[in-house]
């Protein structure tokens, strides 16, 4: 009998070392990697990742980025793959990013190295300028985007996002995808940027291990207006994609910005 869970009796393997996190991943492991996390989301081969790597074409291989909030590294894996030089992933999540740090050796991502700490104060603080940033599934969960978004745009000449925003034509009165909202509207103001801000509470989701939210326990989402208003104004030309008005969540799309 081991002497607690934190032990293995199995033979040293990358298997092994996927299910020191088992059933708790999200991603399903590439196909070609031979590998089993039970996760089914398949976050390893992202057709929104292989749109960004299309669009990008050459001009991808060998630059320096950033992904804020990896998750469990399946973007990161596919960033890697189509030829980004080097990629430094910001978690704040301390599971995803021990998954993440999991992803990395089991799959020789040399090339990634991953910080733990909150994005927006890591945004807020941090002067480092990237060729690329990459944040997938996270503006939705900041307390404050507008500002995290302008610090995006100080930071890099292109930038792909996708995200939940809100909208009332998309997600209009009754829709029972606003129930999380609390009704509180406010707007936001920074660097001489507005936005409304839409208040949004995780009913409750944030205290369970597999939560993959933000930080506090409530998050903020900006309407897809203000999200290209900011962008625009920044200095940007936007071209969206993967637009999902009918997404379970809430509206979605992919927003790939370059400095005009």
């Amino acid at each position: 009998m081991l002497v607690n869970e934190r032990y293995s009796s199995e033979l040293p393997s990358k298997q092994a070392a996927i299910d020191v996190f088992a059933g708790r991943w999200t991603s399903g492991f590439p196909k070609e990697s031979g590998l089993s996390s039970g996760g089914v989301v398949p976050l390893f081969e992202d057709p929104r990742i292989a749109y960004l790597v299309t669009k990008l074409g050459a001009s991808i291989v060998g630059v320096n980025a950033v992904e804020l909030g990896p998750l469990e590294g399946g973007h990161s894996y596919s960033l890697i793959r189509a030829g980004v030089g080097s990629l430094l992933a910001i978690e704040g999540n301390s599971f995803c990013y021990l998954k993440t740090l999991i992803t990395k050796e089991v799959l020789d991502l040399k090339n990634l190295h991953v910080e733990y700490g909150e994005v927006e104060k890591w945004l807020d603080k941090s002067d480092e300028r990237f060729e690329l940033i990459v944040a997938s599934g996270i503006l939705y969960h900041f307390v404050d985007p507008l500002r995290a978004l302008v610090n995006m745009t100080n930071r890099s000449e292109t930038i792909f996002l996708w995200t939940h925003f809100f909208d009332e034509e998309y997600m209009p009165q009754g829709d029972r995808r606003r129930v999380p909202f609390s009704g509180r509207v406010t707007t936001a103001e920074y660097n001489g940027y507005t936005a409304k801000y839409y208040w949004r509470s995780y009913l409750g989701a944030q205290t369970t291990d597999l939560f993959n939210g933000g930080v506090h326990d409530t998050s903020v989402w900006m309407s897809r207006d203000g999200i290209l208003e900011t962008l625009s104004r920044a200095g940007f030309s936007v071209e969206e994609s993967f637009v999902a008005g009918d997404h379970v969540n809430g509206p979605s799309a992919c927003f790939l910005a370059r400095r005009r």
